[in-house]
């Protein structure tokens, strides 16, 4: 939702992604990113990113929040 993905972005099931720019990343299974803005990353399955930030690499069923 209102959001910008890619290039060289792998998206996998489930994910819920809304106001955000993803380029040259990851995202697992069922992760929840908003209002992110994420380059050269790994989002693990299940896991939750909010805010801004330009590179995280997270595990599975974490959750981040940048202010």
């Amino acid at each position: 939702e209102n959001s910008i993905i890619g290039p060289y972005t792998t998206v996998s099931d489930g994910v819920e992604i809304s106001y955000s720019s993803i380029r040259n990343s990851i995202i697992g299974d069922d992760a929840k990113i908003q209002n992110a803005l994420l380059e050269s990353s790994i989002v693990g399955s299940g896991a939750v990113v909010k805010g801004d930030y330009k590179r995280v690499n997270i595990g599975d069923s974490s959750e981040v929040e940048f202010y």
